[in-house]
């Protein structure tokens, strides 16, 4: 018998209904260090439209891309969200997401690895709504491996990809979101 690693399934969770989107650049830098992985891309648009949440909208039935996300969430072994900063904290669409999801299951990112990440184009890089993510999204369900910052989003980022500095930071977090995942598993030679 020899030991392999099962390839990790990563929802790159996008928590932006806008496009394009400097929070999808900011993952899609990192893809190169995620080796083997399945990345199921995931952003806010689909739920642009969802009702804001209500107990009397939820006694009527829960949304059908809602239940579809729980879906996506539960098929992955870890969870990448991105999310930008507006006015001190998360997107309004995404936190309607998580009014509705709480609902059906308060722990919806099932103990799974989850890593945080914000930019923008100032000096901040979503900072203040990253400290409050990492706070709430335990009752969520998510096994916090790192929240991370990027600040300059526009210095750190071109149409080349990432500078050298941010690619190593991007790497350093890859690392760390893989190694929470990859568990060898013994297979017959």
């Amino acid at each position: 018998m020899k030991t392999t690693a099962k390839a990790p399934r990563i929802l790159a969770l996008i928590a932006s209904n806008q496009t394009p989107s400097i929070h999808r650049q900011l993952v899609e830098a990192m893809v190169p260090h995620l080796g083997t992985s399945t990345l199921d891309w995931l952003d806010m648009m689909p739920f642009d439209e969802l009702p804001l949440y209500s107990r009397r909208r939820q006694e009527a039935g829960f949304p059908e891309a809602v239940m579809h996300f729980y879906e996506r969430v539960a098929a992955a072994d870890a969870i990448i969200v991105a999310s930008p900063e507006h006015n001190g904290s998360m997107p309004a669409v995404f936190k309607n997401l998580i009014d509705w999801i709480s609902r059906h299951d308060m722990k919806f990112f099932q103990q799974k690895p989850v890593l945080l990440l914000s930019t923008s184009g100032g000096p901040n890089g979503g900072a203040t709504n990253l400290q409050h993510m990492a706070k709430l999204v335990p009752f969520w369900g998510a096994n916090v491996i790192d929240a991370k910052s990027f600040g300059g989003f526009y210095e750190r980022i071109t149409a080349e990809g990432a500078n050298e500095a941010t690619d190593a930071e991007l790497k350093a977090l890859a690392e760390q979101l893989l190694a929470s995942v990859l568990t060898p598993q013994l297979v017959e030679a």
